[in-house]
C-alpha cells in the first residue's frame, strides 16, 4: 500500500467502500479549490476520484470516517513530540485498556491510527467525534462528520503508512471500553399553571408584541429576561411553548437577534428566580401593541459609532483586494459571475408551467457540478430547498421522473446518489416574514447549504409584495444579512409567480417582450432592483413550447444560438411521457415554426379542422375541439378558438341534433379531401354523408 501512489491509494480505499477526498499538500486540511465542502464531498466515485488527483498529483489522501460501507471508526493515539506531551499509548495503559488489534497506520509523529468497524449502528451518544476521549489525554476518536488522513500522505516528508494492511477483514469491532456514558436525561420543566390553549398563548404573543426589543446597548439583556419571565412565570407557559414563542415572535425584532442557547438560557434564569407568583399574568390587562417601527426608531437612538461599527464598513477604493481566479474564489458559485454568495437570482414563472420540475432539476445539476440549459456553476454545491406549494407526493414524483430523465442523458449512479446527499428540503407551513427568515437563519447555521431556494416568494414573504417599501425591508434590511453570513455565506434563488396574462392582443405582445421579462413578476419592481440575476419562464408562441429568458445578468451564461450569435432565451419543454424540461433543439423549433407560417394562409381553419379527427368520433364540446387544434397546429387558445367560431359561422363546422356533438361538414378545399375521405364512416349512408365524425 505504502508504495502506491496517492490516486492509487485513493482508488483502492474507494474500492473498498471509504469515501474519500484530497487535502493540500503536505498539509491536513481539505484542498478548498477542489472540495470547498471538506469531509461533504468525499466520494467513492473513481471518475471523480482520478480528476481530482490528475488536477493535484500531490494531494494527500483522506478518509471520511464512519460512513461507506464499512466504516471506518479511528482511535488517534498520540505520542509525545516537539511541544505536544500527550502519550495516548501512556493514557490508555494507565486507564488499564488494551486496544484490540485491528488495521493500524503509523502517523509521521510517532502516533498510531487504530481503524475500527461496527456491525451495527453505534449506541446513541456512545461513539463521538473528541478529542481526548473518556478523560484520556492523547486519545482522540474520529467518526462521522470527522475524516483521518490516511497513507500514504506525507507532513514535512514523513509518511503516514499502514502497518498490517490487508484490503479486507483487517478490523475488527470498536472497542466497546471506549463507549461515552449517555447524558443524563434533562430535568422535566416546571408543570404550566394552566394548559397551553389557543387562547392563552395569544395572548401570551399578544403580551410579547407590546415588549420592548433587545438592543444591542441599550439593556437588551434585561428586556429579554423579563419577556422570558412574562412566559414562563407570568402565563405559566412550559419552556418548549416559550422558547417558540420567543423564536418567532420576539427575537426578530431584536437587533441583533438572539441564539436559540441564549434564549434557552434567559427562560431558565427566569423559572430559577420568578419573584413573582406563577400565572400574575393570567388576568391581568393587556398593555397596548407598540407602532410598527419600534425597532427602527430604537435603533435611531444609538451612537453613529455604534451604528457604524454594526451596520457599515468603511473602506478605500484602493483597499478591495482583487479576486483570486474563479476556479479558487470562495465566493463564486457560477461561471462569468452570474451569481455569488451574498447574491440572489430570481426565477419567474406563469402558473402551471412546471417551476417545481424545474427547480428540482436544476438543483440536481447544480448539485453535482453540471451545467443546467447553460448555467453551470463552479462546483458541486450543497442546496437547502425551502417550499410550501408542493405535497410529499408531488416532490417525490418530480424526483423519481427526473432521475430516470437524468438516467436517459448518461448520469452515473453515484451523480444521482450525490445529487441526493447535496439537497436538503424543508417543507414550511405557517411560517412568513421575520420568524421564516429566523427560521432560515437557524437551518442554515446547520445545513452549511451554498444555495438557498425559497418557492414560492408568496408564501415566505409575508408582507404586501406590490409595495416596494414592504419588499425592501424582507429582501435588503432581514434576508440579505443571511446570505452574507461570514459563518455560513451562501447565494439564493427565489421562485415567483408572474401577473395574470394580458387578455387583450396588444397589451399580451408587450408582456411578451424579452425586453419586459424581468418585469413579469406579481408585485413591486424592488424585487427586480434587488435580484443580482434574473429568469423568466413564459410560454412561446408555439402551443408546448416555453422561453427562458436570461432577463437579468443574461450575458453573463454567454447563451448563444443555433448560428453561434448571442442570446438572452432558450426554449424548453416537457419532455414526452416525463415530468423533465428538456432544452429544444434549433431544428426541432424551426419545424415548429414552418409548421404554424404554413398554416396561417387561407384554409387556415379548415385545415385545423381536418388533422384534428380522432378515430372518426365526434368531440363532446367545444372546448374539446379547440384543445384538439391547439395541440395539432401549435396555435394559441384565442386564435385556435377564433377558427372554430369562424368555421361554425361558415356552416362548416355542424352540431348534430340531440346529442350536442360537434362534426365537420363535407366541402373541403380541394387540398384537405384525403383528410377528409379517411374520416368518412365506411357504412355511411346517403343522408349521413354530409357528415364528417372526428
Amino acid at each position: 500500500m505504502d508504495t502506491k501512489s496517492k490516486l492509487e491509494a485513493a482508488l483502492q480505499y474507494a474500492a473498498r467502500g471509504w469515501l474519500v477526498f484530497p487535502l493540500t499538500p503536505n498539509a491536513k486540511t481539505p484542498l478548498a479549490s477542489l472540495v470547498p465542502h471538506g469531509v461533504k464531498d468525499a466520494t467513492k466515485d473513481a471518475a471523480t476520484i482520478r480528476d481530482w488527483w490528475t488536477r493535484q498529483p500531490d494531494a494527500n489522501v483522506a478518509i471520511a470516517c464512519g460512513v461507506g460501507d464499512c466504516g471506518p471508526y479511528v482511535v488517534d493515539v498520540d505520542a509525545p513530540h516537539g511541544g505536544h506531551k500527550h502519550d495516548g499509548a501512556a493514557s490508555l495503559a494507565s486507564a488499564g485498556i488494551a486496544l484490540p488489534n485491528t488495521l493500524t497506520a503509523t502517523t509521521p509523529n510517532g502516533g498510531k491510527h487504530y481503524y475500527y468497524g461496527l456491525t451495527a449502528a453505534p449506541p446513541p451518544d456512545k461513539v463521538k467525534n473528541c478529542a481526548n476521549v473518556k478523560g484520556l489525554e492523547g486519545v482522540d476518536v474520529r467518526t462521522s462528520g470527522g475524516y483521518i488522513v490516511a497513507p500514504p500522505s506525507t507532513i514535512e516528508g514523513k509518511c503516514y503508512a499502514f502497518l498490517n494492511w490487508r484490503g479486507k477483514r483487517d478490523m475488527c469491532e470498536y472497542p466497546a471500553a471506549l463507549y461515552l456514558k449517555p447524558k443524563p436525561e434533562p430535568a422535566a420543566p416546571p408543570r404550566p399553571v394552566t394548559p397551553p390553549t389557543g387562547d392563552l398563548i395569544d395572548r401570551a404573543r399578544r403580551y410579547l408584541a407590546a415588549c420592548d426589543p433587545a438592543i444591542s446597548g441599550q439593556g437588551g439583556h434585561n428586556a429579554t429576561l423579563h419577556a422570558a419571565h412574562s412566559l414562563v412565570v407570568g402565563y405559566g407557559l412550559d419552556g418548549a411553548t416559550a422558547l417558540g414563542l420567543l423564536l418567532s415572535e420576539y427575537n426578530p425584532r431584536c437587533a441583533p437577534p438572539w441564539t436559540e442557547k441564549e434564549l434557552r438560557h434567559k427562560l431558565d434564569s427566569a423559572q430559577a428566580n420568578p419573584q413573582k407568583p406563577v400565572g400574575y399574568l393570567l388576568d391581568a390587562p393587556l398593555p397596548p401593541v407598540p407602532s410598527a417601527d419600534r425597532v427602527q426608531s430604537k435603533i435611531g437612538t444609538q451612537q453613529p459609532d455604534e451604528l457604524a461599527a454594526r451596520y457599515s464598513r468603511r473602506r478605500l477604493l484602493g483597499d478591495y483586494a482583487d479576486p483570486p481566479p474563479e476556479d479558487e474564489n470562495p465566493a463564486a458559485l457560477f461561471r462569468n459571475g452570474w451569481l455569488r454568495r451574498g447574491g440572489a437570482a430570481v426565477l419567474i414563472s406563469v402558473s402551471g408551467a412546471g417551476k417545481s420540475v424545474a427547480v428540482t432539476q436544476f438543483c440536481d445539476h447544480f448539485a453535482v457540478g453540471r451545467p443546467w440549459v447553460g448555467i453551470a456553476p463552479i462546483r458541486p454545491l450543497s442546496i437547502a430547498v425551502y417550499q410550501a406549494e408542493d405535497d410529499d407526493t408531488e416532490v417525490a414524483d418530480f424526483r423519481n421522473n427526473i432521475r430516470r430523465g437524468l438516467a436517459d442523458e448518461g448520469w452515473t449512479a453515484d451523480e444521482l446518489a450525490r445529487a441526493e446527499r447535496n439537497i436538503v428540503y424543508h417543507d414550511v407551513t405557517g411560517l412568513a416574514g421575520d420568524a421564516f427568515l429566523r427560521f432560515v437563519k437557524y437551518a442554515q447555521e446547520r445545513d452549511r447549504a451554498d444555495l438557498l431556494i425559497f418557492n414560492p416568494l408568496q408564501s415566505f414573504a409575508g408582507c404586501d409584495i406590490s409595495s416596494n417599501a414592504d419588499l425592501s425591508d424582507f429582501l435588503r434590511v432581514r434576508l440579505n444579512p443571511i446570505l452574507a453570513n461570514p459563518t455560513a455565506p451562501c447565494g439564493c434563488v427565489i421562485v415567483h409567480h408572474t401577473n395574470k396574462v394580458p387578455s387583450n392582443a396588444k397589451d399580451r405582445r408587450a408582456w411578451l417582450d424579452t425586453n419586459s421579462a424581468a418585469y413579469a413578476g406579481a408585485g413591486g419592481a424592488e424585487l427586480v432592483n434587488w435580484a443580482r440575476a434574473i429568469l423568466t419562464l413564459r410560454p412561446h408562441e408555439a402551443v408546448g413550447y416555453y422561453d427562458l429568458i436570461a432577463a437579468k445578468r443574461g450575458k453573463r451564461l454567454g447563451w448563444t444560438d443555433a448560428e453561434g450569435n448571442p442570446t438572452l432565451v432558450k426554449t424548453l419543454a416537457h419532455s414526452s411521457g416525463l415530468m423533465f424540461w428538456r432544452e429544444v433543439p434549433p431544428d426541432e423549433l424551426a419545424d415548429v415554426e414552418a409548421g404554424r407560417q404554413s398554416i396561417e394562409g387561407e384554409g387556415a381553419r379548415l385545415h385545423a379542422l381536418a388533422v384534428c379527427k380522432l378515430n372518426g368520433k365526434p368531440f363532446a364540446n367545444v372546448a374539446a375541439l379547440v384543445a384538439a387544434v391547439q395541440s395539432a397546429t401549435h396555435v394559441g387558445r384565442i386564435k385556435a378558438a377564433r377558427w372554430v367560431n369562424d368555421c361554425r359561422d361558415r356552416g362548416e363546422l355542424v352540431t348534430r341534433k340531440g346529442d350536442g356533438l360537434h362534426s365537420l361538414a363535407i366541402g373541403l378545399p380541394e387540398q384537405f379531401a384525403p383528410l377528409s375521405n379517411e374520416g368518412k364512416k365506411a357504412d355511411a349512408t346517403e343522408e349521413e354523408q354530409p357528415y364528417w365524425d372526428f
